[in-house]
């Protein structure tokens, strides 16, 4: 700002010379981009854009032009009509957008983009997918056997059930889920994959993809020995995975959740 007031300063002296007569000179201040936590990786400095970190507990000062925010940050409709007139854009660092009130934003003009976006899924794919085959031979069972030592059973990996033959079933098949699958089917070409897909969720995904087909669900609850709820928390899917659910899984099924 110092050197524009310096460049203005001197295009006034030129008008009142007579070296020109007239002109349009415009100015931008620097962005004020502020992180709701610390982030991952320290952002690389540049000109033209200032970085701060802030929290949702206190006020965000006028002039604040992006907000970023992690999936465990809540943005609801009363936090994002109450951000300053300034903001303009909000960042997340996530897969999806169930901690933010879109139509808030919406309604503010405000626009939402996602941030390694890719990278997430493809971590949270992989988390997954070691969660499932850990379940399929009851790894979970045996947490905190200390090894080696008396109640160490050494048969214990040979129970269970085999990649090969068990069937997995996805409750939703957003980006997640979709990466997921695929790195199953690639493991097994025999194990059985399904989904179902709740009223009222969009979904893009095609049929027959990584030999998945549709069902009911109550027939993937009650079939399947690994169940992976996928959908977004929203008022339609509120209660989805209720006792009535569990009542119905398996006695030995592995029940994964993303979050």
């Amino acid at each position: 700002m110092k050197t524009h007031r310096a460049r203005l300063s001197s295009r006034i002296g030129q008008a009142d010379r007579g070296i020109f007569k007239w002109g349009i000179i415009s100015g931008r201040k620097p962005y004020d981009v502020v992180f709701m936590s610390e982030p991952p990786v320290s952002p690389e400095p540049r000109e033209m854009i200032n970085y701060s970190v802030n929290s949702l507990d206190g006020d965000l000062k006028f002039g604040t032009d992006v907000l970023v925010v992690n999936i465990g940050e809540k943005l609801d409709y009363d936090k994002i009509m109450q951000l300053p007139s300034t903001t303009r854009l909000i960042v997340t660092l996530s897969a999806g957008l169930d901690h933010i009130c879109v139509k808030a934003a919406k309604e503010r003009g405000i626009r939402i983009r996602r941030a390694a976006r890719d990278a997430i899924v493809k971590s949270v794919a992989d988390y997954l997918l070691s969660n499932v085959i850990f379940g399929l031979r009851n790894g979970f069972q045996n947490v905190g056997v200390p090894f080696p030592g008396k109640a160490w059973n050494l048969t214990w990996n040979s129970e269970g059930v085999d990649l090969d033959c068990s069937k997995i079933g996805f409750i939703g098949m957003g980006a997640i889920a979709i990466e997921t699958a695929k790195r199953i089917r690639s493991l097994s070409k025999t194990c059985e994959l399904v989904y179902h897909i709740p009223e009222d969720i969009r979904c893009r995904f095609e049929e027959g993809t990584h030999r998945m087909y549709h069902v009911g669900i109550a027939d993937l609850l009650s079939t399947c020995d690994v169940v992976i709820p996928m959908v977004p928390l929203t008022e339609t899917t509120s209660g989805l995975i209720n006792y009535s659910s569990f009542s119905m899984m398996k006695d030995t099924v592995s029940e994964t959740n993303r979050h």
